[in-house]
């Protein structure tokens, strides 16, 4: 019995260290301390400074400082990411600077999340934030149109994917109530299914 307890043990620490091997690691952003890649501009720079802890913000639901025009941490973020002003509605313009940050950003697959509470590697953060129910996030990127149409490579889902798959697996009450919620949402902010993109 204990010969078989122990083969047990063997076999669960192999399969546990070769599963954390074959895990897809999350794009490093701390370019202060592993050097900033060739195409980044100082402005990317500041910015990945920003967008580098925004996964542990979705996940804490930390708040913002005080006199900021958004409650969470999480937002205030994305927005300085782009140079952008916290303490006041965002112009059109400014929207449109947060907007062409997170799209830079996010064609090279760094606004990306793995947690052991998520079901997705490397998934988007929006994605993250969905799975998390934390609602500011996931209506404000629907209002700055950010993560709207992006596919994650490990589970070939956009963010309007997303939530019908959880909808289509989760029992019914008020979690799959709430990722109907984030379904009409989103597409109603202009996401898309993978099936609708080019």
């Amino acid at each position: 019995m204990r010969s078989a307890l122990a083969l047990f043990g063997i076999i669960a620490l192999v399969s546990l260290i070769t599963g954390a091997a074959a895990a897809p690691s999350a794009p490093d952003l701390h370019w202060a301390k592993n050097g900033a890649p060739a195409w980044a501009t100082p402005a990317d720079i500041e910015a990945a400074k920003r967008y580098r802890h925004l996964a542990m913000y979705i996940d804490s639901r930390t708040e913002a400082e005080e006199g900021s025009r958004w409650r969470y941490k999480a937002l205030t973020q994305v927005v300085r990411a782009a140079g952008v002003q916290v303490h006041s509605p965002l112009s059109p313009a400014e929207k449109e600077q947060v907007r062409q940050m997170w799209v830079r950003f996010e064609e090279k697959g760094l606004l990306v999340c793995n947690n052991l509470q998520f079901d997705v590697a490397n998934g988007s953060v929006l994605k993250f934030a969905v799975s998390s129910l934390f609602d500011p996030f996931v209506y404000f990127c629907g209002d700055l149109k950010l993560g709207l149409t992006r596919v994650d490579e490990t589970d070939d889902r956009t963010i309007l994917d997303y939530p019908k798959y959880r909808i289509n697996s989760q029992s019914p009450g008020p979690v799959r109530d709430q990722f109907q919620i984030y379904y009409n949402a989103l597409k109603k902010a202009g996401a898309k299914h993978r099936a609708e993109l080019p």
